[in-house]
């Protein structure tokens, strides 16, 4: 994806050389037009977020496409237990989790308050326990959940909460400190317990 190019790129995985460019949106709709995020393998195609508010789907073989509608600021997404899609959107204060299940369609939706600073999505290696950045803190939120009230503080240390990963072997969550942004950072390793175990300076 490229986010001024209005297209994802299609490329031979050999010679890196473009097979196909296929274009986000047919004219320009938004300051936000064509500005794409992260990508997921889903229901057998490169599933696409795309910040206007659609969810584009690839399929690999033939490179023919369908969308789905979404939140405006759809930035990150996970494949649950259930293999469906949870699409976290972000725009102008307003947050949410949307969910879609194999049939296409929104199964629920999940709406945070104001200026919540929801960001970032990861999912745990049971594909049943969804882990964000919400008000500066890694919180976490179970699948079966239909309100953001469920959610649960895993780790509120970090002076700048920027981003989260979680490894898919042994469940250690890595949370990322972006500190002010001009002093070196901090990565901060808990494990399945929420244990603080390491903490790695960048």
């Amino acid at each position: 994806s490229d986010i001024q190019a209005n297209a994802i790129s299609v490329l031979d995985s050999t010679s890196l050389q473009t097979i196909k460019e296929i274009g986000i949106y047919p004219k320009q709709t938004s300051s936000r037009y064509g500005w794409t995020e992260q990508m997921v393998l889903w229901q057998n195609k490169v599933t696409v977020a795309c910040y206007e508010g659609k969810i584009l789907m690839i399929q690999p073989i033939t490179l023919d496409t369908n969308q789905i509608m979404a939140d405006s600021g759809s930035q990150n997404m996970v494949v649950d237990g259930y293999n469906r899609l949870w699409v976290m959107a972000s725009v102008n204060g307003i947050s949410s989790l949307s969910c879609f299940g194999e049939n296409l369609k929104l199964e629920k939706k999940i709406s945070f308050p104001k200026n919540y600073g929801l960001s970032r999505l990861a999912i745990s290696p049971e594909k049943d326990q969804l882990y964000f950045i919400g008000q500066n803190q890694v919180q976490s939120l179970s699948i079966e959940s239909t309100v953001y009230s469920d959610r649960t503080t895993v780790f509120d240390k970090a002076k700048n909460c920027y981003g989260i990963g979680i490894d898919p072997r042994n469940g250690w969550l890595y949370v990322a400190d972006a500190q002010d942004y001009v002093s070196n950072g901090t990565v901060y390793v808990l494990n399945r317990n929420g244990k603080l175990i390491n903490t790695i300076q960048t």
